[in-house]
């Protein structure tokens, strides 16, 4: 039988009158503090996932999340960014299931989850709250690796303030001037109401485009066996468009699971169909033994290809010296080389309209809307990750470029997350 007994700062378990532990009441308070904080720093995003529409509850939650990270003891900052990196990066583990590495799975959200410890050490290497707003701000622009996917600003993006860099930057100073010298600094929050969002972005109303949602598993993907069904059921999809009259048909990335460009008669059929709709789909490109990641655009019997950009770190390339880039290839997927990219982003043209084309992860990259388009044309495969917060996540950041830019993206997906963002 194990008694416990209570110090002021100590938990002490004994067993027959002798001591078997040792608990430090701090330590337990701060992993809580901790966590705590992680879920005001997470929460609209999981409101997002579930369909809550909270707006104010989400910029309290913003607002008591930077609060506490900029006011907390350090220890209890570190453990914040340990679950943030859990609750905002855990699916990125899921995509190992298919490379037959689940075992994987807990040491990558460890990872995640360490990773983002070490973030915010340094975030907290001062007890200053301007010091750390300064590093708070100058981190949310640094990409590990080129992973792109942590903006601190996303916590405002379903919030009734302006969710940028400048919103971000005034926030964190008033509460920051609050924890210094007097909570009355906090009246000025009220400012965050008064900066303006202009935005032109609007629908595409003379040009019909038709989203295709598809929903097969990441499983049967790439099996032969399942490859005659795919490409009938999205030549289907492609009619159903023509007979509905739409002017566009998007289908998501990679939904042809094959080289398209070395398939010339389903090249042919592709081609005759565009004499009545305009078609961007996803497949792969195969060019003097190089891979490319790429979307097939076909419109009144010609075609143009557009190669992905932007890769996903050690998801479609590996950013590491080429020692260890072949030994990651060789032993965890079994012998793959990484793909190639483009050196610019491709723009299509419809009816004199110009459609900037993004591949899944560049939906989300600032890269992408170098010019601020009008119009993306977003394609992704979310079934690597689902069923997760990925699409979820994918969607808050491209909500928060698309305004950022005035620009309305038309996205297609595999899996989830299908749907027009502006």
């Amino acid at each position: 039988m194990i008694k416990t007994y209570y110090t002021n700062a100590q938990i002490l378990l004994f067993t027959k009158q002798k001591q078997v532990a040792v608990i430090d009441v701090n330590y337990l308070n701060n992993i809580a503090n901790g966590f705590l904080t992680a879920l005001f720093f997470s929460l609209f995003i999981y409101l997002e996932y579930f369909n809550i529409n909270a707006p104010w509850l989400n910029l309290l939650s913003a607002l008591i999340a930077f609060y506490r990270i900029l006011n907390a003891p350090r220890k209890e900052v570190i453990y914040s960014g340990f679950f943030i990196g859990i609750f905002w990066f855990y699916w990125v583990s899921f995509s190992f299931r298919f490379y037959y590495l689940t075992y994987l799975i807990p040491l990558a959200i460890l990872g995640f989850a360490l990773a983002y410890s070490l973030f915010f050490y340094i975030l907290a290497y001062s007890k200053s709250p301007f010091v750390r707003t300064i590093i708070l701000i100058i981190l949310s622009f640094i990409e590990p690796f080129g992973f792109n996917w942590f903006k601190v600003e996303l916590l405002l993006i379903n919030t009734p303030v302006v969710a940028n860099t400048l919103t971000l930057t005034i926030s964190l100073v008033i509460l920051s001037l609050s924890i210094q010298y007097s909570k009355k600094f906090l009246a000025l929050l009220a400012i965050l109401f008064f900066i303006p969002q202009i935005s032109s972005a609007k629908l595409q109303d003379d040009i019909k485009i038709k989203l295709i949602s598809t929903d097969v598993s990441q499983h049967k993907k790439w099996l032969h066996s399942h490859k005659n069904l795919q490409i009938t059921n999205n030549l289907n999809e492609i009619k159903i468009a023509i007979e509905e009259n739409a002017d566009l048909v998007v289908l998501p990335e990679s939904v042809f699971p094959l080289y398209l460009n070395k398939e010339l008669n389903l090249i042919n059929e592709l081609k005759y169909l565009s004499q009545e709709i305009a078609i961007i789909s996803g497949g792969l490109y195969l060019e003097n033994s190089q891979i490319y990641n790429a979307t097939y655009y076909f419109n009144k019997n010609e075609i143009q290809i557009a190669k992905k950009m932007i890769l996903v770190p050690f998801g479609e390339y590996i950013p590491l010296p080429k020692f260890l880039k072949d030994f990651i290839n060789n032993v965890f997927y079994n012998g793959a080389q990484d793909y190639e990219k483009a050196d610019k982003p491709t723009d299509f043209i419809l009816n004199g309209v110009s459609l900037r084309n993004a591949i899944c992860y560049e939906a989300t990259s600032k890269e992408l809307f170098t010019g601020s388009p009008s119009i993306i044309i977003a394609s992704s495969n979310n079934a690597w990750f689902t069923p997760s917060i990925e699409p979820t996540l994918q969607k808050l950041l491209m909500k928060y470029y698309a305004r950022l830019h005035n620009t309305v993206i038309y996205h297609s997906s595999n899996s989830d997350g299908s749907g027009i963002i502006k």
